[in-house]
């Protein structure tokens, strides 16, 4: 066949800007003999999850709120009790320095340069405190979002690599796996919740186990570990069902035989699907071990004691230095300065381990820094969603019960197929 020139292909070669731009536009790639949906027909279709909701960010028009809000804060109700001695022991300086002249000789005498000199040093020790908190916060949030990649990656391996009764049990476990993780981390005290399980973790273990598993998972030293070991034994049940997994790679029956190719075929896919199941499970593992570090470790003791030392030094000869200079001024003065000093600290303390925060901060609407307690119930539903789901549900004809364990989430490929290639006979004539 003759080759042609540029120039006999003319009409060929005039593309518009935007193709010259980026030659992908439109369906320069695609065949022809696919079937393409109607974008703007498509578009007009409100999805299920239109967005990912944000968390709450502070914003800067809620200085009003904030300072309206600040006698219910809880942070002012923890460290109360040291504001309030401050701010008396200041009255008592103030009254001393009224009637006793030779207090008042003293005070002339002192210069608040020594507290300024130990007030930089006294902000690098606050500052490091809170630093050392948050980077805890950090730890945890950075774990628990490699927790939630990993329960999407194994949900999503259950429902591709595995059918029937042993696919539902995996996904059942899998969905709760977070929720008990939680719960095996958080402090439980009458005083701050009265009841195993938060009202968020109730709602997501409520018909999702059966009284076996749960007797399992209570019965359990370690119950993150009891349930992924549980998940692990699911894996094995499956993947020594040879009938089953017959089935779902080749669609054969029980006594039908597979050739040498599907055996060989079959194997490799079966190894290196439990292999990395197996992988997504050794995550879990890290990840519930680097939680139980950061619940069960602390900023060192003797750091802690020597920063509040410090500070209550600091604050209480606060008054002495600046009674002469400030007068009857001083009073508010120091109980302002004291209160931001004995907060940052607090904070501190509150946000060390940041999966007992309800422990802190009961009922502030605060207690969940992490945005966990929110999120178990989202995980679930990741783990039960059944899209691309069986032809019940795809075709929108009525489900029932059942229809999710024999199931194939490639069926959606298969239908895919169908259309294309009845559009292939319609369009190129094959």
């Amino acid at each position: 066949m003759a080759a042609t020139s540029p120039a006999a292909r003319g009409g060929n070669l005039r593309l518009s800007m935007s193709e010259l731009v980026n030659p992908g536009l439109g369906k320069g790639f695609v065949s022809t003999a696919v079937p393409l949906a109607n974008f703007e027909e498509v578009s007009k279709v409100k999805p299920a999850y239109p967005h990912i909701p944000p968390a709450p960010r502070y914003q800067s028009n809620d200085w009003i709120a904030n300072l309206l809000s600040i006698f219910k804060s809880r942070i002012l109700g923890r460290v109360s009790s040291h504001l309030l001695a401050n701010a008396l022991f200041a009255v008592l300086v103030y009254s001393l320095y009224l009637q006793v002249p030779a207090l008042t000789a003293c005070a002339k005498m002192l210069s608040p340069t020594g507290h300024s000199l130990a007030g930089a040093a006294l902000s690098l020790l606050l500052v490091f405190r809170t630093n050392s908190a948050y980077a805890r916060v950090y730890d945890a949030r950075c774990i628990w979002g490699q927790l939630t990649n990993t329960i999407r990656e194994m949900s999503r391996l259950t429902h591709t690599n595995m059918n029937g009764l042993d696919r539902e049990h995996a996904l059942m476990l899998t969905g709760v796996l977070p929720t008990v993780m939680l719960n095996h981390l958080q402090s439980h005290d009458d005083k701050y919740r009265n009841t195993q399980w938060s009202d968020a973790q109730k709602g997501v273990l409520t018909d999702m186990l059966s009284e076996h598993d749960f007797k399992c998972i209570m019965a359990a030293r370690n119950r993150p570990m009891a349930l992924c070991k549980m998940i692990g034994a699911v894996y094995r049940s499956w993947y020594s069902n040879v009938d089953g997994l017959k089935k779902l790679w080749f669609n054969k029956g029980k006594n039908e035989e597979l050739t040498d190719d599907e055996r060989a075929l079959m194997a490799a896919n079966v190894q290196a699907a439990r292999l990395h199941q197996e992988r997504q499970l050794e995550v879990i593992s890290n990840c519930y071990g680097a939680c139980e570090r950061i619940v069960r470790s602390n900023v060192p003791a003797s750091y802690s004691r020597h920063l509040s030392r410090f500070l209550s030094v600091w604050c209480f000869t606060l008054p002495i230095v600046l009674v002469n200079s400030l007068q009857w001024m001083m009073i508010p003065a120091v109980t302002l300065i004291c209160w931001g000093l004995f907060a940052i600290e607090e904070v501190g303390h509150v946000v060390e381990d940041p999966f007992n925060v309800h422990m802190y901060l009961p009922n502030s609407g605060q207690e969940d820094i992490l945005i966990i307690e929110g999120s178990q119930a989202n995980l679930r539903e990741d783990a039960l969603d059944r899209n691309p789901g069986p032809k019940t549900r795809v075709n929108e004809v009525p489900h029932f019960p059942g229809d999710e364990l024999d199931f194939d989430v490639a069926e959606f490929h298969q239908e895919w197929k169908a259309a294309a290639t009845a559009n292939k006979a319609k369009t190129v004539g094959v």
